[in-house]
């Protein structure tokens, strides 16, 4: 079922924006009646959300509180998002891949997301 949803809220976004594979530290914490931390590194990030593998198991519409570490930055990207999708990871039984919306990230974050995904590919971003 899960699998389901991941491909309707694809198919409803339809990758409106940008994404681009990278692998960043990221610490989030849970958020609502059951806090609790942990650690996941990203697979893919834009400027409106990122994927994450994380090695525990979270429910669709939960929100979490994210601190993004960008390359060759000093503080953290903060900011907040909610699960739109989740899946098991391909390779690794232990894993799974979270689809985050940020639904809480000021202009200067995005700004700073913006600059990263540039670095990365700077021939998309200069046509």
């Amino acid at each position: 079922m899960l699998g389901m949803e991941r491909l309707k809220y694809l198919e409803q976004e339809k990758w409106k924006y940008p994404r681009v594979n990278a692998s960043l530290n990221v610490d989030y914490t849970l958020r609502g009646d059951e806090v609790r931390e942990g650690k996941a590194v990203t697979e893919n990030i834009s400027t409106r959300g990122v994927c994450l593998l994380v090695y525990e198991r979270i429910e669709i519409g939960k929100e979490l509180d994210l601190k993004i570490y960008l390359p060759d930055e000093k503080n953290p990207l903060e900011t907040k998002g909610k699960i739109v999708w989740q899946a098991k990871a391909p390779l690794n039984i232990n894993s799974n891949r979270l689809g985050i919306e940020f639904v809480e990230i000021n202009d200067r974050d995005r700004e700073r997301i913006v600059r990263y995904l540039c670095s990365l590919c700077k021939e998309v971003c200069a046509s």
